[in-house]
């Protein structure tokens, strides 16, 4: 099969082999677990970075190198088209491809989350005091949040006792503990 390549051919492939044994290691490596160290890539959590270098990451120029591969190979061998038609199929593939790895990669960040919740997002939601809550210390109060309960600080809003057990609602959250209210 090699035996009917010319130079232009083995180019095609050598970009195919070269992109493609690092895409491929990487992609195996995500699968179960594994991870190629951080220096490979081009870091996007530096402020003084911008947008044109973001996008350039071992992931999409492995890529691009891959499609250009073997698009080109396929058409340059199998397809017979000539040497220009071929680099012009296998840089629209390669820039394709860049362009939807860059997208992903882009967008990958946007899916995190922290998972915390706030203090200010118990405002309204209800709960018990878990222990009682004195005028001049406090207690502490079990709300649900977001389909979690959660255990904060809390103080009543009208300054007075509230037993452990009492439902309450949060009306507030003055930096340090909420501010609840019996219900």
């Amino acid at each position: 099969m090699f035996e009917s390549f010319d130079s232009t051919a083995y180019f095609f492939l050598i970009c195919a082999i070269l992109g493609g044994i690092p895409f491929l290691l990487k992609l195996i490596l995500m699968l179960f677990g594994g991870a190629l160290p951080d220096d490979l890539d081009i870091p996007d959590s530096h402020t003084d970075s911008t947008l044109d270098f973001k996008i350039f990451s071992i992931q999409s120029i492995t890529a691009f190198l891959m499609m250009f591969g073997l698009i080109g190979l396929a058409m340059y061998v199998q397809s017979g088209f000539g040497f220009l038609a071929s680099m012009l199929a296998g840089l629209v593939a390669g820039g394709i491809t860049f362009y939807l790895i860059t997208k992903i990669f882009l967008f990958l960040p946007k899916l995190d989350s922290s998972g915390n919740i706030e203090p200010v997002d118990t405002i309204g939601c209800e709960g018990t005091v878990y222990i009682s809550i004195h005028p001049d210390t406090g207690g502490t109060v079990n709300v649900v949040v977001l389909d979690r309960q959660r255990e904060y600080d809390a103080i009543s809003s009208n300054n007075e006792e509230l037993k452990a057990g009492t439902s309450i609602r949060v009306v507030g959250y003055n930096g340090k503990s909420l501010v609840v209210e019996k219900i």
